[in-house]
C-alpha cells in the first residue's frame, strides 16, 4: 500500500484529509507538528508528504526537502500560497487552502499512482 504523510497543525484538516486519501485506497499517517513529521521521515519514510507550509513549530518546506531527499515526493499546503519562497513552486505541487479533495487527489495520483482498490 502506497503511504501518504499528512503533516498539518488543524486538527480539522488532518481528518478531512486522512479521509479522503483513505477512501481512495492509500495508507495514511498523521503528524500534528514539523518535528513529528520529519522524524516519520527519517524513521520510517513514506511515498508522499502532505504537509502545510507553516506549522506552529517550524515549516513544511524543511519536511517535504527531507521526503525528497530520501526518494519520496511532496506536495505544500498553503493558505498563503503567494508567500512561498519560489523554491517551493518550482519543486513541488503547491495546493492553494482552500482546495477541492478532487485537486488533492488528482496530484496524489499524479505523483505516486492510484491507491490500492482503485482504478484508473
Amino acid at each position: 500500500m502506497k503511504r501518504v504523510l499528512l503533516v498539518d497543525d488543524d486538527e480539522d484538516v488532518l481528518t478531512v484529509l486522512e479521509m479522503v486519501l483513505r477512501s481512495a485506497g492509500y495508507g495514511v499517517i498523521t503528524a500534528r507538528t514539523a518535528a513529528a513529521g520529519r522524524l516519520h521521515v527519517e524513521m520510517h519514510g513514506c511515498d508522499l508528504v502532505v504537509t502545510d507550509w507553516k506549522l506552529r513549530d517550524g515549516d513544511g518546506l524543511a519536511i517535504a526537502e527531507a521526503a525528497t531527499a530520501r526518494g519520496a515526493r511532496a506536495i505544500i499546503l498553503s493558505g498563503f500560497a503567494e508567500g512561498l519562497p519560489e523554491e517551493c513552486h518550482r519543486c513541488y505541487i503547491v495546493l492553494a487552502k482552500p482546495f477541492r479533495p478532487s485537486e488533492l487527489l488528482f496530484h496524489v495520483e499524479r505523483l505516486i499512482g492510484f491507491g490500492e482498490g482503485a482504478s484508473d
